[in-house]
């Protein structure tokens, strides 16, 4: 390398591991990872919901204000509202 030449690896704002492939880059494009993320985390939260409201409804048991709170929070994370 001559005097003065900068390298990529050096000027880049990625990191680098001990092999010096990368790691991470501030270019990488995380957003569909984190749309899934988001969606998977979603799906769990209204899989937990349905189980709370078939245990209430197939004990006999009443629904209670926290229980239409969540689903109004549920209903409302859905729709974008």
């Amino acid at each position: 390398m001559k005097e003065g030449q900068v390298t990529a690896m050096a000027t880049s704002q990625c990191t680098y591991d001990e092999t010096g492939a990368p790691t991470w880059c501030p270019d990488d494009d995380l957003g569909p990872v984190t749309n899934g993320v988001i969606w998977m985390l979603t799906g769990v939260a209204i899989f937990f919901l349905a189980m709370r409201l078939y245990c209430k409804l197939s004990t006999g048991r009443r629904l209670q204000m926290d229980d239409w709170f969540l689903i109004g929070a549920t209903v409302s994370l859905e729709s974008g509202w």
